[in-house]
C-alpha cells in the first residue's frame, strides 16, 4: 500500500512513497516505502546525510525549501529557499555588544556596524580576522593567466558560468557583469586592467567563489 508524507508547510504537496520501493526523486533523501527489503542501509544513509548537512562540493539533488547544505569546497553553510541556495552568514554573539540606535562608538577598540536599523559594535580584532579571510566576490591580482589559480578562485576574464555551479558568487555579483543566457552570469573581465604603470602585461586577476 502506498502512503503519503505531508510536508511541514500544509500549502505544499505531500510526497507519495510506493510500497516496496524507495522515493529518491522528490527530496535529497531516500524515502522508504512499506515492505521495502533491507531498508536499514537506506535509513542509515539518510541519518548520516542529515548529520553532515549533505557535506559535498556540489549541492544535493532534489532539495526542498528550508534544507541545509554544507559546501565543503568553499566551507559555507547554505539553505535552500525554494529557488536557489543561499549562504548562511551570522555574527559571533560573543563579539557583539548591542548599542542604542544612532549611538556612536568612540573607543578605538570597537567598530560600529548596523543591521536593519539596529546599531552594534564589534571588536576590531574579530573584524580584521574576517577581512584577512578571503570573502566571496573578493578580487585580487594574480601573476599570469597561464598559472592555475588556487582552489576556490576563478579568473576575472569575463567567462560565463551556470549560476548553480557557484551560487555564493552569483548571490554577490548577480548579472551585473552580463550573462549569456538565463541562469548564467559573467565574472568581471579585468584581463587588460593594470595595477600600476610599471605592471607586467601578463598580470591578471582572480575572484573568490
Amino acid at each position: 500500500m502506498d502512503y503519503t508524507v505531508n510536508r511541514s508547510d500544509p500549502t505544499q504537496p505531500g510526497v507519495t512513497i510506493p510500497e516496496g520501493s524507495v522515493n529518491v526523486t522528490d527530496t535529497s533523501l531516500s524515502l522508504i516505502g512499506r515492505n521495502y527489503p533491507n531498508y536499514g542501509q537506506a535509513f542509515a544513509s539518510n541519518l548520516l546525510h542529515l548529520l553532515e548537512n549533505f557535506s559535498s562540493p556540489t549541492s544535493p539533488n532534489n532539495p526542498t525549501t528550508g534544507q541545509i547544505w554544507y559546501d565543503s569546497e568553499n566551507e559555507f553553510l547554505n539553505y535552500f529557499d525554494g529557488l536557489q541556495w543561499n549562504p548562511i552568514v551570522s555574527l559571533n554573539s560573543s563579539s557583539i555588544v548591542s548599542l542604542p540606535e544612532n549611538s556612536s562608538v568612540s573607543s578605538s577598540a570597537l567598530l560600529p556596524v548596523s543591521d536593519a536599523g539596529q546599531s552594534y559594535s564589534i571588536t576590531k580584532a574579530n573584524f580584521l580576522a574576517d577581512v584577512i579571510t578571503p570573502q566571496t566576490g573578493m578580487i585580487v591580482s594574480w601573476p599570469a593567466a597561464d598559472i592555475t589559480p588556487p582552489s576556490g578562485w576563478l579568473f576575472c576574464d569575463g567567462t560565463s558560468y551556470y549560476r548553480y555551479s557557484y551560487p555564493n558568487l552569483h548571490n554577490i555579483i548577480n548579472e551585473r557583469f552580463g550573462s549569456v543566457a538565463t541562469d548564467y552570469f559573467n565574472v568581471p573581465n579585468l584581463s587588460n586592467t593594470l595595477v600600476a604603470s610599471n605592471t607586467s602585461t601578463s598580470l591578471t586577476y582572480i575572484i573568490k567563489i
